[in-house]
């Protein structure tokens, strides 16, 4: 579409954005394209930004429903975001830190199962690099634990080259089936397993912003470190953890509705 003022062109809003985001790609298009937002809240980044967005008229929304708290963790879902060299605030090794994460929540719960499932984007060169997931693999292997494993649903870069960086939703929902719990940094996965009924929390080990912070602030549970996670695990059977996050979903679904 030729950049004129005849044509209204929208770009959609591809996924969450956190309103903390750092990446101008988006201030880099057409003068006469503005931008749609799926919600209030992924509006904020083009506020921030100073770029013209409204929120999408056709979209369909979404209610978390309620969870399903279990009655004690078996399951502890562990799923990785991706990281490149688009932003200072986000290196390609602070996945290594979730990665610890999980390995030393494994030693201290012999009892819980725990999955770790490492971005597909990964693979390819310019993210975190063609053997990151095979990195995260060997160290399992290494480590020896019976209740730390690697998810078996990350499909295989092609060896010729190719890499995708779109991949179906299947592979994920099968790794949901049995979580407990699903902790990450800020993947819209977590979203993805709370849709399912099943509580997460966001993680952030890196002593720099939150890039979850929008969720963050609706009430939804963040840890900054290894021991504030063990407290996710001992207190989600408790009527005032719950409590809490009933909430913060009532006040998403309440997002969700504003317009």
């Amino acid at each position: 579409v030729p950049d004129n003022p005849r044509y209204d062109v929208r770009w959609m809003q591809d996924g969450y954005l956190p309103p903390n985001y750092t990446h101008d790609d988006y201030a880099f298009k057409p003068q006469n394209v503005s931008y749609y937002a799926w919600d209030v809240m992924g509006e904020q980044l083009f506020f921030n930004k100073q770029l013209p967005v409204s929120i999408i008229p056709f979209r369909k929304k979404l209610y978390i429903p309620s969870p399903i708290f279990p009655k004690k963790v078996e399951n502890v879902l562990f799923v990785a975001s991706g990281a490149g060299d688009w932003t200072a605030l986000k290196n390609r090794s602070d996945d290594d830190l979730l990665v610890e994460s999980a390995a030393i929540l494994a030693k201290r719960y012999p009892n819980i199962n725990f999955v770790y499932r490492c971005h597909p984007t990964w693979v390819h060169p310019q993210i975190a690099g063609v053997n990151s997931i095979k990195r995260v693999s060997d160290y399992f292997a290494v480590l020896k634990l019976p209740n730390l494993i690697l998810s078996s649903n990350i499909p295989i870069a092609s060896s010729n080259g190719g890499f995708q960086l779109s991949f179906l939703r299947s592979s994920l929902e099968s790794d949901l089936e049995n979580a407990d719990l699903v902790f990450g940094e800020h993947s819209i996965s977590m979203i993805d397993g709370a849709f399912k009924r099943i509580p997460f929390s966001s993680v952030n080990l890196t002593n720099r912003r939150n890039f979850f912070v929008s969720i963050s602030e609706l009430g939804f549970p963040h840890c900054t470190s290894v021991g504030e996670m063990e407290k996710i695990i001992n207190s989600i059977t408790s009527l005032d953890f719950q409590k809490q996050y009933c909430k913060a979903i009532e006040n998403y679904n309440k997002m969700t509705d504003e317009e």
